[in-house]
């Protein structure tokens, strides 16, 4: 090693509080700069330029290229080898009970939130990074209402105002589930607005709004650099991200090979929560709906416009008493959240019982966001209906076969593919084969026992696996599309020529497995057990073999 390396180790060495590494190998140093503590990566940027401009205050010239290269190669050894490891933080932070929201400003001060209360500190006991594009956030105010956020959102009733204060405290959780908040609406209706605010609240940052991730890599590289990660104006969720969506909003991990590597790979696990925006239906996949809050912001009228100066000038006024009551809420959560006691535990269990927590702070009570979640959720599951190509297929099927299917996946779509126009090409999202027919219906069947279809499957001892769907309630659907005409029914009106097929052409099934409705005597009855349960027990307590897992993940886009 030359001189100029070993004198640039030397003055690291004096100005750097503690040479350490993260949970992935990465070496970091931490340092004093005007007298408040830095952590910087050993090999970024900063830290090289921190080195050069240490040399040249002692020796008034500029180190070599190299010099700087073999001092940062000493000091990454050391760091790796001979330093202590800690998780590194972006925006949150949680440890022995207290949440740490990093303020980002050029002290490195941030707020210890604790069951009692909250404060600003300026050597928070855990390890904030910080990423290109993060912004300060103002210093809290007490004393202030939350409900001075409502006038600068376009909501559409008080149960998306319930639902947005449950999201931002819940954004402010070091640890999820989090809730993907889906925001849709025509043209105008503020929804790029909407959704830069919520950010600008927990997580500002220089790129409040970012596009669609190409690819696995980009959204790790998004959710590595930011906490709230805000997709602006889509049109289409393609399902690896839609899947990939689901595993940020309740942790799950991501591996992608590392750049100009072959053979290094890059482990990511996080939990982030997530806005999307668009005027076209995003999440229509169960597995997404089932971990989103889905909002239709109303048009915005022409008196009701003002100028973008304004808007910002009152938002930005108002913004350290908001970032106060959520501080106050979040405290309050923390204070409360393990005596809080559901009528039953959601899907989404820990978010709910956080907001239910945070409520006393927040304006509204347990049972409002009770009502309020289960209502969004009812909403998601016609979503999901009207969004899949078989649903009214698969309706007038049930009732060509009497209210009872019993089949194979194989022999089931055989059955749907009559309702295929002649000569018409499959709609997108149409499974091709039984076993993505067998995924469908699984995503599916929350949504179908709410309207009174019972889906359940079995391995017969051949080894012969079938699918039972049974009309266990006869109900309206009007609120999810109107029924697809039955084969039966093509020649009673207009409409494109169809494969003809009659009730008698059509196996008809031998066995049924039914779903059951305790003690209802009659169809009302019934049909009010349903939706009795519907909101807790029903849809939300999935069960095992209808859950979201890992093998149902499409990872053909990871190259």
């Amino acid at each position: 090693m030359t001189i100029e390396a070993s004198t640039l180790v030397s003055f690291a060495k004096k100005t750097a509080v503690e040479f350490w590494h993260d949970t992935r190998s990465r070496p970091w140093a931490t340092i004093t700069n005007h007298g408040h503590l830095e952590n910087w990566p050993i090999d970024g940027n900063v830290f090289q330029r921190r080195l050069g401009a240490l040399f040249y205050e002692k020796k008034r010239s500029a180190p070599s290229a190299k010099a700087i290269q073999d001092a940062i190669s000493v000091l990454a050894g050391e760091a790796v080898f001979g330093g202590a490891e800690y998780a590194v933080f972006t925006r949150v932070a949680g440890q022995d009970g207290y949440i740490y929201l990093d303020l980002a400003n050029a002290d490195w001060q941030a707020v210890e939130i604790g069951p009692s209360g909250w404060r600003v500190i300026s050597k928070p006991p855990v390890k904030f990074r910080r990423s290109p594009g993060m912004l300060p956030l103002p210093h809290p105010v007490t004393g202030g209402s939350i409900n001075g956020l409502r006038p600068m959102l376009n909501l559409n009733d008080d149960q998306a105002w319930v639902l947005v204060r449950s999201w931002l405290v819940a954004a402010v959780r070091d640890t999820g589930p989090y809730p993907v908040l889906v925001l849709h609406g025509e043209q105008g209706s503020a929804k790029s607005t909407t959704a830069r605010v919520l950010r600008s609240l927990v997580d500002p940052n220089t790129a409040s709004l970012r596009s669609q991730p190409k690819d696995t890599r980009d959204l790790m590289i998004a959710a590595a650099n930011g906490w709230i990660l805000n997709f602006d104006n889509l049109s289409y969720l393609p399902q690896w991200l839609s899947d990939a969506m689901c595993r940020l909003a309740t942790g799950g991990g991501f591996a992608t090979r590392q750049l100009y590597t072959d053979d290094d790979e890059v482990l990511f696990d996080a939990q982030r929560p997530i806005v999307l925006n668009g005027i076209e239906e995003l999440a229509t996949r169960g597995d997404l709906l089932d971990r989103s809050i889905v909002m239709y912001l109303p048009a915005i009228s022409h008196n009701q416009r003002c100028s973008e100066a304004s808007y910002w000038s009152r938002f930005q006024a108002s913004r350290p008493r908001i970032l106060g009551c959520l501080l106050d809420a979040a405290s309050c959560a923390l204070a409360n959240v393990t005596g809080v006691q559901l009528p039953a535990l959601p899907r989404m269990a820990d978010f709910a019982e956080w907001a239910c927590a945070a409520a006393p702070k927040l304006g509204f009570t347990q049972q409002q966001f009770i009502d309020a979640y289960a209502g969004n959720k009812d909403e998601g599951l016609s979503i999901t209906l009207e969004a899949s190509p078989i649903f009214e297929p698969l309706q007038s099927l049930i009732r060509v076969k009497g209210g009872t299917i019993e089949a194979t996946t194989t022999e089931l779509l055989n059955d749907l593919d009559r309702y295929i126009p002649i000569g018409a090409r499959r709609p997108q999202g149409w499974p091709g084969n039984g076993r993505t027919l067998s995924s469908t219906l699984r995503r599916l069947a929350p949504g179908l026992r709410a309207i009174g279809i019972a889906v359940s499957f079995r391995r017969e001892s051949s080894g012969k696996r079938l699918v039972s769907i049974k009309q266990v309630v006869q109900t309206s659907v009007g609120c999810v599309g109107s029924v697809a005409a039955s084969p039966e029914d093509v020649d009673a009106g207009p409409g494109p020529a169809m494969q003809s097929v009659t009730a008698d052409e059509v196996k008809a099934p031998t066995v049924s497995v039914t779903a059951s409705l305790g003690d209802a005597t009659d169809a009302a009855d019934a049909k009010s057990a349903v939706h009795a349960t519907l909101p807790w027990d029903e849809f939300l307590e999935v069960d095992e073999d209808e859950r979201w897992e890992e093998d149902d993940l499409d990872e053909s886009h990871i190259d």
